[in-house]
């Protein structure tokens, strides 16, 4: 919805300014109607359905601190360390990103990793690792779980044929 003020309207706390008398504003329904129930503003109206979406293609888009969309970050490629929680604790992963702008986590030291992102990883983690090895350490865990789902797919493919027959 787009709304146009008939006055300013200001913060109720800090008593700033936080929309100007004539101003266009795109907002969602329930604020826009909220305001012309004040009679802060009135709803804008288009001659045609044309005419709004030449407007809002060349209207600047406003942003706010109360407005819910959010710009993705773009993320600079490489590896990077990257804080989760997970409850209280804080656990701290390498974070890969891809041209393609894909972000991947590890859990260990993937292979191919800078030795200065593994020693930042490390210390965050509290572990005096020599890098080598725990990107060896991280490759040997990869190939076990790889053969430990190989496996799993063996026996899900046996059990397949033994209930609904075949080979």
């Amino acid at each position: 919805m787009e709304i146009q003020f008939l006055r300013d309207v200001r913060d109720p706390d800090t008593k700033e300014i936080l929309h100007h008398k004539g101003e266009r504003y795109h907002c969602k329904t329930s604020v826009g109607d909220d305001y012309i129930e004040r009679k802060a503003a009135e709803k804008v109206r288009y001659a045609s359905y044309v005419d709004r979406l030449r407007a809002a293609a060349t209207a600047p888009r406003q942003v706010h601190a109360n407005d819910d969309s959010v710009a993705a970050p773009v993320l600079p490629v490489g590896f990077g360390i990257v804080k989760r929680v997970n409850g209280t604790r804080e656990q701290w992963f390498i974070q890969e990103v891809t041209a393609a702008g894909s972000a991947l986590i590890y859990e260990g030291v993937p292979a191919g990793c800078p030795a200065s992102v593994v020693k930042k990883y490390q210390e965050l983690n509290g572990a005096d690792v020599d890098p080598a090895v725990a990107a060896e350490a991280a490759r040997i865990a990869q190939c076990e779980r790889h053969a430990a789902e190989l496996a799993n797919k063996e026996v899900e493919k046996k059990n397949y044929f033994r209930i609904f027959g075949g080979k």
